[in-house]
């Protein structure tokens, strides 16, 4: 559906809740179901706001009038959660989904489609949370592997449930650094999209902006360039360039220009980008942080050093208060401003920082994840720059023996 129509939905959705909360009132159960309509409606618009504002609304109303174990309270709640990971509230979707597996469980056993969905939703929370520590991704892989064994037994391959779990599965691959398991998954849910919704629905466009991702991570930056080209092409002609998916298929585009050196063409993508998030979601949620230190990162890349001090200094507290200090985003953060005071000559702030950034890779990660091993390469080249030789030279030889060990010799890595 294209934003048009969701924006025509919309018109006439508000008319029939109107009348159906003046004729019926606002607890019968169409108002309700009402209400639940244009909640999608927004989400599908992007409007994450008004659709927490009406949805806390509807799970109120059947909680009082169903009570909690009812399945409309149980839906209520799935739908808030999905919401809320929109909006960047994790911690606020980690708690409802808990909730929502618990009382599946409870009232409709393991085994139901229901309560393998709300694993699943949950799974995803985890990872949105950055519970990222070796033991926090085996439960997460093993949580998506049972949900995928589960959906194959009772829908079979090619249902959309089960391609749904093939895809999470996909990603945690791709988070621990498993990127040739993670490709041969997207390809076969990329390939099974395709041929039954057809190559402009909203699910494939989705598969190949994953597929392009994982052929980054992989070095193939020219294949991901093209996939990452149709996506945003595609997605700027169903939904908009204001939506939150054309706003994320431009910045997957910026990443592999600035992967492919294009960095004039990255900037221009990275101010749009921010400049978007900004207005639309607002200075402190996630994605527009993120948004901010892809810039800053960018303006690193073509010199505008004091640039990119200024904006990481400002990504680092931002992330450090909401994410905490040990969070993806904020380790990120810190090793992207150590960067930049390298190129700034600050060589000393830049190895306080990095050396921060290793302990806690290693603690989360491991030292062979591959954001270990970049701390570890950027710790080395601090070293260098303040004559530390000896201490660069060890550092240098395990990244290269552990790139080698886990890319193979020819990855540009």
């Amino acid at each position: 559906m294209e934003q048009g129509y969701y924006s025509e939905a919309e018109k006439f959705q508000i008319q029939l809740l109107d009348a159906r909360s003046r004729t019926l009132g606002e607890e019968h159960p169409a108002t309700i179901s009402a209400m639940s309509s244009i909640a999608i409606t927004y989400k599908s618009l992007g409007k994450y706001a008004d659709a927490e504002k009406l949805q806390i609304k509807v799970l109120d109303l059947i909680n009082r009038l169903l009570g909690e174990e009812h399945p409309s309270t149980i839906i209520g709640m799935s739908n808030l959660a999905a919401t809320y990971k929109g909006l960047g509230k994790y911690e606020d979707a980690e708690k409802l989904q808990i909730t929502v597996l618990e009382l599946n469980n409870r009232l409709l056993g393991e085994k139901h489609p229901d309560t393998i969905s709300a694993m699943g939703n949950l799974a995803n929370a985890y990872e949105s949370l950055g519970k990222y520590a070796d033991a926090e991704k085996l439960k997460i892989k093993k949580l998506n592997i049972q949900v995928l064994d589960m959906r194959n037994r009772l829908f079979g391959e090619e249902h959309p449930d089960t391609i749904s779990v093939m895809n999470n599965l996909a990603n945690i691959y791709q988070s621990l650094g498993k990127y040739a398991d993670a490709k041969k998954l997207r390809i076969q849910v990329l390939d099974v999209r395709n041929r039954l919704l057809g190559e402009e629905h909203p699910d494939t466009i989705s598969a190949m902006g994953n597929l392009a991702a994982t052929y980054g991570s992989l070095g193939r930056y020219v294949d991901a360039e093209k996939l990452n080209i149709q996506v945003l092409d595609m997605r700027n002609e169903h939904f908009g360039e204001g939506h939150p998916d054309t706003i994320s298929a431009m910045n997957n585009l910026a990443n592999i220009y600035q992967s492919l050196g294009k960095y004039v063409d990255a900037e221009k993508l990275r101010i749009q980008v921010l400049d978007r998030r900004n207005r639309l979601l607002g200075e402190e949620h996630p994605d527009t942080i993120i948004a901010m230190g892809n810039l800053a990162n960018t303006y690193e890349r073509i010199g505008k050093y004091e640039d990119a001090e200024n904006l990481g200094i400002q990504v680092l507290d931002m992330r450090n208060r909401i994410f905490g200090e040990e969070h993806p985003h904020t380790i990120s953060a810190m090793g992207n401003l150590a960067a930049t005071y390298g190129s700034l000559g600050k060589y000393e702030d830049a190895e306080n920082l990095q050396i921060e950034v290793l302990d806690m890779e290693n603690r989360l990660f491991g030292e062979e994840h591959p954001d270990t091993i970049g701390a570890m390469n950027n710790l080395a080249n601090s070293y260098q720059s303040l004559g530390k030789y000896a201490d660069a030279e060890k550092l240098n030889i395990q990244v290269l023996d552990m790139r080698n060990r886990l890319l193979g010799e020819e990855h540009p890595d």
